[in-house]
């Protein structure tokens, strides 16, 4: 009798996992991956307009402005772990280098000012002291992450406005950034985004070893 209801578990176990197996099988193609931004990026072959002058018009700009609205939509729709794959390939970054002034700001509101929304809003109603304690880890996160000095630039704006983001905090220091300035530190934002959030594990204690 035992061996029976034994043997029963184990086939009603296994056409469980059989069924998860399954079903994580047909989802993950459809899951959106930071490829698969990047892939759809490439697609796009948006011309580098960076350099441009003037700002460009007709139906070029319009259909560019159309796929800058998608990208961005793909972009903000990636899970934690898909988002910070993106960050650590720099793939919005890369993207926003090949825009327009015009483009920049666009791009910067839809992915970063939007997304990073209530992260600010959080962020600024904490103490000054918790202020400087997630700044610090965000700073260590970066050094850990950083390959041959890559990440010295958003190291270097992290010192530099250090002081205004603990006692001003993040939107005010933000208003005061260039469009360049806010799609470097977004990178910056995320992390302690993610450290505020727990959905982070710094990896100087413990992840990385």
């Amino acid at each position: 009798m035992k061996l029976r209801v034994i043997l029963q578990g184990l086939v009603v176990c296994t056409v469980v996992w059989t069924m998860v197996f399954a079903v994580q099988g047909y989802f993950r193609p459809l899951r959106l991956t930071a490829e698969k931004v990047e892939e759809f990026i490439e697609e796009s072959d948006l011309a580098d307009w960076s350099a441009r002058e003037n700002e460009p018009g007709g139906a070029e700009a319009e259909g560019r402005k159309k796929r800058i609205h998608e990208i961005a939509e793909l972009l903000s729709k990636l899970d934690f772990a898909e988002g910070d794959r993106a960050r650590q390939k720099k793939v919005a970054y890369r993207f926003f280098g090949k825009l327009s002034p015009k483009e920049k700001g666009v791009f910067v509101q839809l992915v970063v000012r939007s997304k990073l929304e209530l992260y600010m809003t959080a962020f600024d109603g904490l103490s000054e002291e918790k202020r400087e304690r997630y700044l610090k880890k965000t700073q260590k996160e970066l050094e850990y992450e950083s390959v041959e000095g890559d990440l010295d630039p958003i190291l270097t704006m992290l010192e530099k406005h250090h002081n205004a983001l603990v006692a001003d905090g993040v939107r005010a220091t933000v208003e005061a950034m260039s469009t360049e300035e806010v799609m470097e530190f977004s990178q910056a934002m995320q992390i302690m985004n993610e450290l505020m959030q727990r959905v982070r594990m710094p990896n100087w204690e413990g992840r990385g070893e």
